[in-house]
């Protein structure tokens, strides 16, 4: 049987920057605050579950815009 792919691009209207620290995420996102007036807010944390049993969590913090 044939397969036929569907092949789709995406755009998207934001930036995605990550950050790997090992402060806590609230002492992290307090200090961005601070040093960049930003408005940084912890939300609720992604969790991915796979097929094989691994489970996924990215924690999350969502920039508000003012």
């Amino acid at each position: 049987m044939k397969k036929k792919r569907l092949e789709i691009e995406y755009t998207f209207d934001f930036e995605l920057i990550g950050i790997i620290s090992s402060a806590k995420g609230y002492k992290l996102a307090w200090e961005i605050n601070l040093a960049l007036s930003a408005r940084l807010v912890k939300q609720v944390d992604l969790i991915i579950e796979q097929k094989i049993t691994q489970m996924l969590l990215i924690p999350t913090i969502h920039l508000k815009m003012k």
